[in-house]
């Protein structure tokens, strides 16, 4: 998608640096952020960037919350 919209990818400055459970059953928004503290490590190259982070399942934006915390 990047590519095809002439945008830099950066795959290096958002990491999951820890195993979770799969999260797909887990439907209450503090469960899932719970899960996630302490997962996802970055880079401040994050700081006032647009930042486009892609899942492979949106149910309450828990992912997205926890990592650009970071």
């Amino acid at each position: 998608m990047a590519q095809s919209m002439k945008i830099p990818m950066n795959t290096a400055s958002l990491k999951k640096t820890k195993t979770t459970q799969q999260m797909k059953d887990v439907g209450d928004f503090s469960a899932r952020v719970a899960t996630l503290e302490s997962v996802f490590a970055s880079d401040r190259g994050l700081e006032r960037k647009a930042v486009v982070l892609f899942d492979d399942l949106f149910q309450t934006g828990a992912t997205m919350n926890v990592a650009l915390e970071r």
